[in-house]
């Protein structure tokens, strides 16, 4: 094994991992990730009309947008 903590190490775990991520995820939690998802949008308070805003909600799968689309 090598050093876990090397970039090169933590891009081939995640490559290997990516196409069963959302599954691996979903299983593991007995389902519960989409339940969070939406508590998490549902806690989170509008954002402003104006001005450039954001959150930044560690999603790089993009499992988040169903629910924030339908929240904003």
């Amino acid at each position: 094994m090598g050093d876990i903590y090397d970039p090169k190490f933590v891009k081939g775990v995640f490559d290997r991992c990516s196409d069963r991520y959302i599954a691996f995820s979903l299983l593991c939690s007995l389902g519960f990730t989409e339940r969070w998802r939406r508590q998490c949008v549902a806690a989170m308070p509008a954002p402003p009309t104006s001005g450039a805003h954001g959150y930044d909600l560690m999603a790089g799968t993009g499992e988040v947008w169903p629910p924030w689309s339908r929240a904003c």
